[in-house]
């Protein structure tokens, strides 16, 4: 059949056949993807019996939808009348052949066994029995997935049995008792099976062997198995247990359900995993001594030992005691990786980074860095000492997602970023309504490692609030991706509806989920500043924003997210009493969330309190040493108070991160140049001209090189530039200066702060100290501009006192 062409179905290569039918590897030329058919041998065709099994396998397999379950596509039949049914491809091997290799290593065992187990539960609750589990129909992908195959001989509960009666199905090691007698069998029938898979999986042996059918039959129906530890040491007396309970003969003394086996299975690996951790080297046994003598010498010897060891414990743990309350942890919480097959998942796995960051950041005794600067190592191949280098930080915490429908299974590790240790790693693997219960246990486990100990009030922190139900976060989550990462970037309004409809989505599921109406409120914000163009429209969106706003702060006033952005959109409204509120209140809630800290000291400079603001841009570095809108607002902050070798310094730190940012060198110019470092100035200018030779960047450079160069007309054709960012008014300013134009120049800084309704706002510390006003100082009329600007200032520290 290789080559042919079946249905819209390429044949590729044979893989494998069994009683029930022979497997090809084959391309669909309608979806342009590589699928597996089972196609029902040509012998069987006729054979009515078979043909209603293969067609109980395509109806049991393809009503189940689970991550540890084969998907069938279709069921179709060829030409010729012969039957096949349609599956996804996996790249991998059966557990058949991973036995073969010799037996599996005890938490590799465990782990199998649970995800087959998951995938029974689900068959199960279907109504579905298997009644055909063995290695050669559990299939492991690379990823290490568990996949059960082959529902041919599954039986839909409340139907006719398709065997005669007193025939047997099924592969006769891997068979119940009462399957062994043809008898009618439920859910426990699959236990059983299961059981003697693990038997397998351990010793490299099925539990009941003979050469013949008939006598294996009666092994299963009467013998009691060998125990495992015969054939492999060091397994868990309560495996043992739990195999046995598994290969009851009665039915009734076995696990009733995979759920009440899953329950033992996760308790078993949690122990299993805390004894690995935990384990020692084991020393054997020295030779025995003869004489009393020695052996008294031996005990006070320990004895003696026991007492310098507990002595010299009793020291060193007060050091580290001490040392560790002095010490604050710094830690980075790298983006998680999209381990799902459709690689589609990239809203959740970011969803969960910022989340567990948001968490941990409200600790006291803990530095988490921020997500913007973290997000740089999304997919990087730098090293963890690397990256905890560049991050500096102590700590690195690093995961993965794997998630099918609603089924997860999350992987997560903390490592000491110095020596690349793992001091602590789990996996989860839950349903998608467990995940917050799984945020919560990832962000308190790491917690307990790095922060001595947690306050009833700290533990409340790191607790995320939970909708109704998972559905809801996940519209959410898809929600605030569309937003930031799709829409606040491209300004593409299909992107806008895109995450309005999910949020709105998230809304109806749960219409006391306070975090989704504060996203839809900040999507409701960006739209109002970079689209909307009308009054209308802008009045619109802003009304909208309030709306939702008063939902989300109405349900959870403590919020410090929801307070920052009530003030920001207060601040927007023009209202500075009530945005300074806000703003204040979102710090004192959370001082160690870097946004607060951003958004509180862009108001302080806004309010002209440049000496205030500061001290919350340090704090911003000291958070996250990668975050660049920081260095830029100390760097003007420094730069608007005359101290120009400090502006310096923060642009060279900036560009120390980020060398070829183009703001970031335009900036640092402006400064080269205020400081009368022409021959620096003018090497940046060079170097941005050969980056992008028609930016406004570049025209307002080149226009302080023609002020520079005395060429007035030049500079003068060249001092309007359209784009705003640029600070054009400031450029007129400079070349008013230049050529002694002074009182030109007070008239023009007299209009300019009338049509930008600068009057409002305090320019004290800018007019005071900036070397652009060193030649006005001496005028009258600047004198009085300068007074008026010291009362606003004043005004201001009196009402937006530092926190």
């Amino acid at each position: 059949m290789i080559g042919q062409i079946i249905s819209h179905y390429k044949i590729l290569e044979k893989l494998g056949e069994g009683g029930m039918g022979v497997v090809y590897k084959a391309e669909d030329l309608v979806l342009n993807r590589i699928v597996t058919l089972k196609f029902l041998p040509q012998e069987l065709t006729r054979n009515e019996e078979a043909k209603k099994r293969f067609i109980h396998e395509a109806r049991a397999a393809s009503s189940l939808d689970h991550i540890n379950i084969c998907v069938v596509h279709e069921i179709d039949h060829a030409d010729n009348g012969q039957l096949f049914i349609c599956m996804n491809y996996y790249n991998g091997e059966t557990l058949k052949k991973k036995i073969e290799k010799g037996p599996l290593k005890l938490d590799e065992a465990i782990d199998i066994t649970i995800q087959i187990a998951q995938g029974l539960l689900k068959a199960h609750e279907k109504g579905i029995i298997h009644r055909d589990i063995k290695p050669a129909n559990i299939f492991i992908t690379k990823d290490g997935i568990v996949k059960i195959l082959d529902f041919g001989l599954a039986k839909l509960s409340g139907q006719t049995m398709i065997t005669k009666m007193g025939s047997t199905v099924g592969t006769i090691a891997y068979m119940s008792p009462e399957q062994a007698q043809g008898k009618e069998v439920d859910y426990r029938t699959d236990i059983w099976s299961l059981g003697v898979v693990l038997y397998e999986m351990l010793t490299g042996e099925i539990p009941f062997r003979s050469d013949y059918e008939q006598a294996m039959i009666y092994a299963i129906i009467n013998d009691a198995p060998a125990s495992v530890t015969a054939s492999r040491n060091r397994i868990p007396q309560q495996l043992e247990k739990m195999i046995t309970k598994c290969l009851e003969k009665d039915y009734s003394n076995r696990y009733q359900s995979a759920d009440e086996l899953l329950i033992d299975l996760h308790q078993l690996k949690k122990e299993v995993e805390s004894k690995q951790v935990r384990s020692k080297k084991v020393f054997g046994k020295a030779e025995p001594r003869n004489a009393r003598k020695n052996l008294v010498h031996l005990i006070a010897s320990i004895f003696l030992t026991c007492i310098i060891i507990a002595a010299g414990y009793f020291v060193l743990n007060r050091m580290v005691n001490q040392r560790q309350s002095e010490e604050i942890k710094s830690i980075a919480i790298l983006p998680f990786a999209d381990m799902s097959p459709g690689k589609d998942q990239e809203y959740f796995c970011d969803g969960m980074t910022e989340q567990i960051t948001t968490s941990l950041s409200r600790l006291q005794n803990l530095r988490v860095r921020g997500r913007n600067s973290v997000m740089q190592f999304k997919n990087t191949i730098k090293t963890i000492p690397q990256i905890a280098k560049e991050l500096n930080v102590g700590y690195l915490l690093e995961g993965s997602i794997r998630k099918v429908d609603n089924r997860i299974r999350i992987t997560v590790q903390l490592i000491k970023a110095d020596d690349d240790y793992h001091l602590w790693a789990n996996d989860y693997d839950r349903e998608l309504d467990d995940i917050f219960t799984v945020q919560e246990d990832i962000a308190k486990s790491v917690t307990q490692i790095l922060v001595t100990k947690l306050s009833v009030a700290e533990e409340e922190k790191i607790k995320t609030q939970k909708p109704i139900n998972a559905e809801a976060y996940e519209y959410f989550m898809k929600g605030k991706y569309y937003h930031g990462k799709k829409f606040f970037n491209s300004n593409d309004i299909k992107d806008f509806i895109m995450a309005e409809k999910m949020l709105l989505t998230a809304i109806k599921l749960d219409s006391n989920y306070a975090a989704a109406y504060l996203e839809l409120a900040d999507l409701y914000n960006t739209y109002y500043w970079v689209k909307a163009k009308t009054n209308t429209e802008k009045n619109r969106y802003m009304n909208l924003q309030e709306q939702y706003l008063q939902k989300a702060f109405h349900l959870d006033p403590n919020s410090a997210e929801i307070n920052r952005v009530q003030g920001n959109i207060y601040y927007a409204k023009g209202d500075r009493e009530k945005a300074y509120h806000y703003l204040k209140r979102c710090v004192e809630l959370d001082k160690n969330n870097i946004d607060n800290n951003i958004d509180f000291s862009t108001f302080l400079v806004q309010r002209g309190l440049y000496d205030v603001s500061i001290k919350y841009y340090l704090r911003v570095i000291e958070l996250d040493p990668l975050e660049i809108a920081a260095y830029d607002w100390i760097r003007v902050a420094y730069w608007n108070m005359g101290q120009l070798d400090k502006a310096e310094i923060y642009s060279n730190k900036l560009l120390e991160i980020y060398p070829d940012d183009t703001y970031g060198l335009y900036m640092y110019a402006r400064i080269l140049f205020d400081m009368k470092k022409y021959d620096r100035f003018n090497e940046i200018r060079l170097k941005l001209e050969k980056m992008d030779t028609d930016s406004t960047y570049i025209k307002y450079l080149r226009s302080l090189q023609y002020i520079l160069n005395g060429e007035k007309e030049k500079a003068l054709k060249t001092h309007v530039i359209p784009d705003p960012s640029v600070d054009a008014d400031f450029l007129i300013m400079r070349l008013y200066d230049h050529f002694g134009m002074y009182d030109e120049f007070i008239q023009y800084l007299i209009e300019d702060f009338e049509r930008l309704k600068k009057t409002e706002e305090s320019w004290y510390l800018w007019l005071k100290n900036a070397v652009l006003f060193d030649n006005l100082r001496s005028y009258p009329r600047f004198k009085e501009i300068l007074e008026k600007h010291r009362h606003l200032y004043e005004e201001n520290l009196r009402k937006y006192k530092d926190i």
